[in-house]
């Protein structure tokens, strides 16, 4: 297998650089796009103020969590509430809604919870989870028969409801449950975003940025496709494209805490694979902290007194957006020999916290990219919300070894 120098990277990296920035110029339908979804999601919007009011009727707690989309949050017009997924490991389970009659979860994903979560159940809970899949099932039969009478019917448990407290109750079983063998990129996702917005010894100086008064993990979407970025960089135009409303996500969007807060792309992944070792899987992050940069210099995508910056991503912050700002973008996955141990990083590895990039001129500023890797131990990360967490679970070069940020 090839080893790539510093030389080779940077140069690659550059190219991909230069590939997105032209796709983000003659490509201007993202300005008035992302325009619109900041008006729905900064704090005094209506949308806002409904989901204020949701957060106030149940309390959410790990493993169990909340996500949403901009755009579902954008497109839903109801009344009362705006719609959202509550997640197991990264796993949906069903729909959380308020309407005139209550607090509801809905659309309840019986396949995620028998082949998914009913696995990661310990045995004294797990024949109390089988009962409550039939409950949820006979339910979803009774629904579909109504529906084709024509009738309106909840096809939901109301959160109070006994079902719903029993579900809460056994889902806190998991936590304890830390052994088991799954690699699944989203639920590594969800632990790793659990782990920084709970905190950790190791990343106490990083949090996840989320949408809304902290009320809900997302990805924060992006009008680039680029996941194919890792192949041949002689096909670079055809690996990253311009896909409008299609565009790839942004795994976890984050920041750092430090004197002058910085913004954080992490590109996750399952595995270390040598088709996606570090060196190659990072022009992915690279991409999309190209579209980010844009996103936040293009006054035309911004609001007169509202930021995507000020008050999306470093909202309640007194870091203002400087002349010149820096973007670290970290690659991150298990890692195969441990994490302890920096000395066992193979050389392409090492290199990459040794790149430096200068993003292109926008609107009369210059930013930079700042590159990192963040490696794993699987059986740390699931063991982050514990109450005997780990140690040296987590090797990363975006901090040094007293947990300051390295520039």
């Amino acid at each position: 297998m090839k080893i790539y120098t510093k030389e080779e990277a940077l140069d690659d990296y550059k190219k991909v650089i230069d590939l997105v920035s032209d796709l983000m110029l003659n490509n201007r339908e993202w300005v008035k796009r992302y325009h619109d979804y900041l008006k729905e999601l900064i704090a005094d919007s209506e949308k806002s103020k409904k989901i204020v009011q949701l957060m106030k009727c149940c309390k959410i707690t790990p493993p169990l969590s909340r996500y949403s989309s901009i755009s579902e949050i954008k497109n839903d017009t109801r009344k009362y509430s705006i719609k959202h997924d509550i997640r197991i490991l990264g796993y949906s389970i069903g729909k959380l809604d308020r309407n005139k009659d209550g607090l509801y979860v809905n659309n309840i994903n019986i396949s995620n919870l028998k082949n998914n979560i009913l696995p990661l159940i310990n045995e004294n809970s797990r024949d109390k989870l089988e009962k409550l899949i039939l409950k949820f099932e006979k339910k979803k039969l009774e629904v579909q028969k109504e529906k084709t009478k024509k009738k309106k019917v909840n096809d939901g448990f109301e959160w109070k409801s006994k079902e719903m407290k029993s579900f809460r109750s056994i889902s806190q079983n998991i936590k304890t449950f830390s052994l088991i063998n799954y690699n699944s990129e989203h639920s590594y996702e969800n632990l790793l975003l659990l782990g920084l917005k709970h905190g950790s010894k190791l990343l106490k100086n990083i949090t996840p940025i989320m949408l809304i008064n902290d009320s809900f993990f997302f990805q924060m979407p992006t009008c680039i496709r680029a996941s194919d970025a890792k192949k041949d960089i002689k096909s670079i135009k055809e690996n990253i494209k311009y896909a409008a409303e299609k565009g790839g996500g942004i795994d976890i969007l984050a920041r750092t805490r430090s004197n002058k807060a910085k913004l954080c792309v992490i590109e996750l992944k399952n595995e270390y694979k040598e088709e996606e070792k570090p060196i190659l899987a990072i022009r992915q992050a690279i991409a999309y902290a190209v579209f980010l940069d844009y996103l936040i210099r293009t006054k035309d995508a911004n609001l007169a007194k509202k930021s995507w910056y000020s008050d999306i991503f470093v909202p309640n912050s007194k870091s203002k957006l400087l002349d010149s700002i820096i973007i670290n973008v970290l690659v991150a996955m298990p890692f195969k020999d441990g994490c302890s141990n920096k000395e066992t990083l193979t050389d392409e590895d090492k290199n990459i916290p040794k790149i430096k990039l200068d993003l292109p001129e926008i609107e009369g500023h210059k930013d930079k990219i700042n590159l990192h890797y963040m490696f794993f131990n699987p059986k740390w990360l699931k063991n982050v919300l514990s109450k005997n967490p780990i140690e040296n679970g987590i090797c990363t070069s975006l901090f040094d070894e007293n947990g300051h940020l390295c520039n």
